[in-house]
């Protein structure tokens, strides 16, 4: 003889309850926490990024303007008129990336770079206008002071008086607008830019809470070592 022994399970009133309003209050209050503190942190990590990018593609541009001086023996003039080519007697003005065999010449924001060449009608100052190893390094041996169409970085925001504050001249400079046109002039860009010559803030330098470009330079005496040496 078989005996089935059936057991009764008993269930405790009150075991099945799902959350209280206290619980799920304080749930709503640690992901509400958790979303304010990503949504503070995360645009400072994409502009950090975004920086960090531009960063790089200034210094794409800049081994290309080196390489460039390498291979024709002088600097390209800047564009003026936006089509990406250099044009004659044009010292300031935009990247020509064509020119440089570059497909773009913008920065991460969109925007053109900005450059500027060391250059004067004539040789041999003139680094736009020379033709061999031995005219570009006469140039660049020749050139002492400053003339009407240097290019400097500066420690000053605002460049007060005729190059004040300058470094050693430079060769070329090319620069982002930055995120943000922080000083209300110059579209996004907020270097300094005169008669005198084409003032760039010196690189990698915060200067003011009105600056936000972006700068890479290279001076003459680099291009001297790079294209002069044995």
């Amino acid at each position: 003889m078989v005996y089935v022994l059936q057991s009764k399970i008993k269930f405790k009133k009150g075991c099945d309850k799902g959350f209280t309003l206290i619980e799920m209050a304080m749930v709503m209050v640690i992901a509400g926490i958790i979303i304010s503190t990503i949504m503070t942190v995360m645009p400072a990590i994409i502009k950090a990024g975004k920086i960090k990018q531009a960063r790089a593609m200034l210094a794409k541009y800049d081994y290309a303007l080196q390489g460039y001086a390498i291979t024709n023996f002088r600097l390209p003039f800047a564009d003026s008129s936006g089509d990406g080519l250099e044009n004659n007697n044009v010292f300031i003005g935009d990247l020509p990336y064509l020119t440089l065999g570059l497909s773009n010449g913008n920065d991460v924001w969109g925007n053109r770079i900005k450059y500027a060449v060391y250059g004067r009608t004539g040789n041999p100052y003139n680094l736009t206008d020379t033709s061999d190893k031995a005219t570009l390094c006469a140039a660049l041996s020749a050139i002492s002071g400053f003339d009407s169409n240097i290019v400097y970085t500066t420690s000053s925001n605002n460049c007060a008086g005729a190059n004040a504050g300058n470094s050693a001249n430079q060769a070329y400079a090319v620069s982002s607008g930055g995120p943000k046109d922080l000083d209300g002039n110059n579209g996004f860009f907020d270097l300094c830019t005169g008669t005198s010559g084409a003032g760039f803030n010196a690189d990698n330098k915060i200067q003011a809470l009105d600056y936000d470009d972006l700068v890479r330079s290279f001076s003459l005496v680099e291009l001297a070592q790079k294209n002069c040496g044995p």
